[in-house]
């Protein structure tokens, strides 16, 4: 009996083993791969290892933008023993209310920020609460947001350079794999190499800091001292379509590139373009007999004062709309079309940055001649301010549109030049001596015409005042844009700058309002000791 027990047991043993042999075979055969990953999952962490974000200069290397290493709060809610109590808890520290941090634990049971970027002393002794690296993303200057743009929380380029350029600022991280304790800490696992990121590019401008910081504090004080509703500045070199400065107010879009608007008289150099190439009048010629009004379509259109016989020269100095739209006259409305397109109106500029508008300008198909004499003054179509100024670049450097850019170089994680801007030629617009006629005649408005304001002393400036009513809701109001467009020196320009002031109060006219505040600008870029080419041809060593 004895020992048939015995035998029994040791058969039962025997199975058992033989079972649990079978078991160990089947899982080494049939289920090897799924217990690798099983162990891998519990003795190993993948983390992603995320590169530093490329910096942001301005054209003599000063710092507009850096990513910076900070200290973030966070938690792991499904790991916590009370998450009632730890609720509480952050409320009494004032992170968070009980009620929010309950809601965020509840809807995101892995992972939970608590605050990010704490200061020094902000660190909490809440038990399962814990620090962390994270990186934040300034701007030192804290100048040219709408163009530089910004990033989300994590990073990522939401507008502007920022968002444009993101792949390249952003760089390359890499997954790798990490060992883990049972208590959860992580070290290198020695059969995995550690790869670092590659990291982000470094951009370099063709902003001037300091010529940004003056158009900048000009433009705001000019808009806050005259109650307007906005304003647009933007400086550029002529001759290489460098942008030195590109400023906004009133909202927080480039509204330079982004917004459209009926240029007003800024835009007779098109009509006067067309009657020099042509030779249809001398500088001399009277194209307006003194009247100064017309009939168009049974709508009277005056000039601003009364005045006698204006020569061509007078009527540009004068901005006379009624010179100008028999001016036009004797151009015809294909010409004028043609050349309206061929100083890019109606296109793009290609400076290549999110939201840039186009501009509008009808074909003469859809001209009524109330249209046509609208257009020769520079109503009826639209364009963006940058467009504009473009256009006026055109005249400065000798009849040729040149393409914009605001980047110089991009650099490489290790510091070397990967990308060098160089100076696009779109098309030739008008001839040298044509373009030299109009430098003749545009420096006559600032000496002696609507342009006085914007004098600066000792200095040869070409510009051009402009006035434009708005167009809402099928007709003109009588709220008004004023602009000013000049160039310097006029005879070898190296600086043009442009400024614009949406809707002012009391006083709307360009010869008032906007040329006072490009002779401020001008002051100060030549008072700041920013010597005419000694920015735009010179660096900072690096």
């Amino acid at each position: 009996m004895n020992t048939r027990r015995l035998l029994c047991a040791v058969c039962c043993l025997f199975l058992a083993e033989a079972c649990l042999l079978g078991r160990i075979v089947w899982l080494q055969t049939a289920k090897w791969r799924e217990c690798k990953y099983r162990v891998q999952g519990q003795a190993t962490c993948e983390i992603t290892l995320r590169p530093t974000r490329g910096r942001i200069y301005d054209r003599n290397f000063e710092l507009l933008a850096t990513s910076l290493k900070t200290q973030s709060l966070y938690t792991i809610p499904r790991e916590l023993r009370d998450p009632d109590r730890t609720a509480r808890a952050l409320a009494k520290e004032g992170l968070g209310s009980y009620v929010k941090n309950k809601g965020k634990f509840a809807k995101h049971p892995d992972f939970v920020w608590i605050k990010r970027h704490i200061d020094a002393g902000e660190e909490t002794g809440i038990k399962e609460i814990y620090g962390c690296e994270d990186v934040k993303r300034v701007y030192p200057l804290e100048i040219a947001f709408p163009l530089i743009g910004a990033t989300d929380p994590y990073g990522k380029g939401l507008s502007g350079i920022e968002y444009k350029f993101d792949g390249i600022l952003e760089g390359e991280p890499r997954t790798v794999t990490m060992g883990k304790t049972p208590s959860g800490r992580l070290y290198p696992y020695p059969s995995y190499g550690i790869k670092d990121p590659k990291q982000g590019c470094d951009i370099i401008l063709t902003i001037d800091a300091v010529t940004q910081a003056i158009i900048e504090d000009e433009l705001r004080k000019t808009v806050e001292k005259l109650d307007a509703k906005g304003g647009m500045a933007v400086v550029l070199n002529p001759k290489t379509g460098e942008i030195l400065g590109m400023a906004s107010v009133g909202g927080a879009k480039n509204r330079v590139m982004e917004d459209q608007y009926e240029p007003g008289s800024t835009f007779k150099i098109v009509t006067l373009a067309c009657v020099l190439e042509d030779s249809l009048a001398s500088f001399d010629s009277i194209v307006e007999d003194g009247t100064g009004e017309c009939t168009v379509e049974n709508k009277v259109i005056r000039d601003e004062k009364p005045h006698g016989p204006l020569t061509l020269r007078e009527t540009v100095a004068r901005s006379s709309n009624v010179g100008f739209i028999n001016l036009a006259h004797m151009v015809g409305e294909d010409k004028l079309y043609k050349k309206a397109i061929l100083f890019g109106f109606g296109q793009k500029t290609g400076i290549g940055l999110p939201g840039e508008a186009s501009g509008k300008v009808y074909p003469p198909s859809e001209w009524t001649p109330l249209r046509f004499a609208n257009i020769a003054f520079g109503q009826g179509i639209s364009c963006t301010f940058l467009r504009l100024s473009l256009a006026f670049g055109c005249i400065a450097n000798g009849g040729l549109l040149i393409k914009p850019h605001v980047v110089k170089e991009i650099l490489n994680g290790n510091g070397n030049v990967i990308y060098t801007a160089k100076s696009e030629v779109i098309r030739r617009v008008i001839d040298e001596s044509t373009a030299r006629d109009i430098v003749e005649l545009l420096v006559g408005v600032v000496r002696n015409g609507t342009g006085i304001l914007a004098r600066v002393g000792g200095l040869d400036i070409a510009g051009k005042t402009g006035t434009s009513q708005k167009y809402k809701n099928g007709g003109y109001t009588e709220d008004y844009m004023s602009s000013f467009v000049g160039f310097f020196p006029a005879d070898d320009p190296l600086f043009l700058v442009g400024v614009l002031v949406d809707e002012p109060k009391e006083v709307h006219f360009g010869s008032l309002v906007a040329a006072p505040l490009f002779r401020d600008i001008v002051t100060r870029i030549i008072s700041s000791e920013l010597a005419i080419g000694r920015r735009l041809t010179q660096t900072t060593d690096r």
